[in-house]
């Protein structure tokens, strides 16, 4: 399928603008699914035009630019005038001696649109006063909209490829002047399950949690408000064992310098990263959320320890092994 559209994109005459190296590149592309290759500048027919340039009285711009590509479909006359740029409060376009108004004062909130659209309008209404085959599509929008040059037939074989089934909204597409995407696909919505489909089936674990909370709460709470003989006990329950607290996690070095560090099921209080310079501690960060570092001011030929700590027993102790080193 893939290459027998292709063939047919080859008969008509889709590669003609690029070279034949590029050609045949490209073809292969094709061939093998890659159609976003369609807004390569080596095929010839994409221009990127970007709706806030063209809105900034930038059209007669964009059309100095797909002259020589006008030229080459039948367009023998490009007269371009453009007026309101004084102003301030308006745009209008005269080419050929046909009057485009872009926008004025009641639609500048849309000046985007209006002017992409215009500039869509104006360049479709040049080709078939020239008698050509060929259109302009739009491709995307705002500050990434784009113009691409095709027949009919031509359109009609890409959406015809897998990939533009699957991404419609990265297709070609005829624009419209109706202030609302402008003809632009709608990307696909991803559907989400109503809040109870998401939370029904952890349920009984959050039920479980819950009574497990409830339980060592209850049984703390008793005990602390037991008599002072009973909080030696009841402290020593909420004491860690620090004695080899340094081989809680293990430090590792990558190549970029990045530090990386192992993971447990349970984190403990402000677990922070500590990072030396030449002996002096130069950052101290949130480690809690990160599995690895790299120290964004390295200095080269400088020595550099990195280390973490974290909160136990009143008091800040080291839990992993020190990477040096020295980049």
């Amino acid at each position: 399928m893939l290459e027998s559209l292709t063939t047919e994109l080859v008969v008509s005459g889709f590669f003609s603008h690029a070279s034949n190296e590029d050609s045949s590149d490209l073809q292969a592309e094709f061939a093998a699914g890659k159609i976003w290759s369609m807004y390569d500048e080596r095929l010839g027919r994409f221009f990127l035009a970007d709706a806030e340039d063209l809105a900034e009285y930038g059209i007669k711009s964009f059309l100095d630019e797909v002259e020589s590509y006008l030229r080459k479909h039948g367009v023998t006359k490009l007269d371009v005038t453009e007026d309101g740029y004084d102003d301030g409060n308006y745009y209008n376009v005269t080419v050929n001696g046909e009057l485009f108004k872009i926008w004025d004062a009641a639609n500048g909130e849309e000046s985007w649109g209006k002017a992409s659209f215009a500039t869509f309008n104006i360049i479709n209404t040049l080709l078939k006063q020239a008698g050509s085959s060929e259109r302009v599509y739009a491709y995307n929008g705002g500050n990434d909209l784009g113009f691409i040059f095709l027949t009919d037939f031509q359109h009609r074989l890409l959406m015809q490829f897998p990939e533009a089934k699957t991404n419609p909204h990265e297709m070609p597409y005829v624009m419209v002047d109706n202030g609302s995407g402008y003809g632009i696909a709608e990307r696909p919505s991803i559907k989400r399950p109503s809040f109870i489909k998401r939370y029904v089936k952890w349920l009984p674990l959050l039920i479980i949690v819950a009574i497990a909370k409830y339980y060592l709460y209850t049984t703390h709470h008793n005990e602390m408000r037991a008599a002072p003989r009973n909080l030696p006990q009841v402290l020593n329950k909420l004491q860690v064992d620090v004695s080899n607290i340094e081989s809680m996690y293990t430090l590792k070095l990558g190549d970029d310098f990045t530090v990386i560090r192992t993971q447990l099921a349970d984190t403990p209080q402000s677990l922070t990263w500590v990072i030396t310079e030449n002996g002096n501690t130069v950052l101290e960060r949130g480690a809690d959320k990160e599995l690895s570092y790299r120290y964004y001011r390295l200095q080269k030929g400088a020595a550099y320890t990195v280390h973490l700590k974290a909160f136990f027993n009143n008091s800040y102790h080291i839990v992993s092994n020190t990477i040096s080193f020295t980049p």
